[in-house]
């Protein structure tokens, strides 16, 4: 599986998860008013995600990663400034958590030394 084949992969899980989640829990609403974002929620966490399995250690490094190899993947990331992105990472720490089970389920083998995530500790 290539890196594109992984996004796409790991954008269609969360996305279906996110929903899941978000359907299950009544109160889990993601924010309570302000604009809307311009990248999704789920594309946040695929970044995140995929950004954590390559290594990338850091917000502003994932940001940075992604407007140069990946805005292809991501069309409204050349919309957003990196605090936005940050801020949006920031708020959906708790659906991360509990997402990060199913995640860690779904990754591919480690063949190409992605690392696995640990955002429950």
């Amino acid at each position: 599986m290539n890196l594109d084949e992984l996004i796409i992969s790991m954008f269609v899980t969360l996305d279906d998860e996110l929903n899941a989640y978000l359907r299950s829990v009544p109160s889990a609403r993601l924010r309570q008013r302000g604009p809307a974002h311009a990248l999704s929620d789920s594309e946040v966490l695929t970044m995140e995600c995929v950004g954590e399995m390559l290594g990338l250690d850091c917000d502003n490094r994932i940001f940075g990663y992604f407007s140069r190899h990946f805005r292809h993947s991501f069309p409204t990331l050349a919309q957003t400034c990196r605090t936005s992105f940050v801020r949006q990472a920031a708020n959906l720490w708790h659906p991360l958590t509990a997402l990060s089970l199913v995640t860690a389920t779904t990754a591919p083998q480690n063949s190409r030394g992605w690392k696995a995530m640990d955002y429950a500790s």
